[in-house]
């Protein structure tokens, strides 16, 4: 349980203070190990670059990545409004996380629960979701006739996605 304690802790002072991405740029053998999401990146894109973090025990970075990669799901998943939408919002993090070893998966939700119980750790986390923007790619992967382009009005499902995903912190 120490040791557990001693990870989350850890995960958390690295992510917060950005250096599991500065580790990761400054290493030429680690380059492309963890990579950063953007707002171009898909759900399943996003899924597959997390569990590729957590191969490499890179569990900062796929911890971003599976708050980005959920949100994005989440809300293409309320602005399609379809069943099906709903049900891959679900089954993408299912089949992403089905990918990892059993003790790797273990591993990165407890430190994942950690990070998101953790205040600071989860108001950082929403920020940077946040300051990574609406999806800007095309919902394609989904194949849902209904997809309509974000408006302008989404902003606001766009929040209420990010916050409701990750059950970000008021203020």
């Amino acid at each position: 349980m120490f040791l557990i304690r001693l990870l989350m802790v850890a995960a958390t002072v690295i992510w917060l203070s950005g250096c599991a991405h500065r580790a990761a740029e400054s290493t030429p053998h680690n380059i492309a190990v963890c990579q950063t999401g953007t707002g171009r990146n898909t759900p399943p894109e996003l899924y597959a670059m997390m569990v590729n973090c957590v191969q490499h025990q890179h569990y900062a970075g796929a911890i971003q990545l599976y708050a980005l990669a959920g949100s994005y799901s989440r809300f293409d998943a309320l602005r399609i409004g379809s069943p099906l939408a709903r049900q891959q919002h679900n089954l993408m993090l299912s089949q992403a996380l089905h990918q990892l070893e059993p003790e790797q998966r273990d591993t990165f939700w407890q430190l994942l629960r950690a990070a998101l119980e953790n205040r600071e750790a989860l108001a950082a986390t929403c920020q940077n979701v946040m300051q990574t923007g609406m999806p800007g790619y095309q919902n394609n992967y989904s194949d849902d006739p209904q997809w309509t382009a974000a408006s302008p009005e989404q902003r606001s499902l766009w929040q209420t996605s990010v916050k409701g995903y990750l059950h970000c912190p008021q203020g």
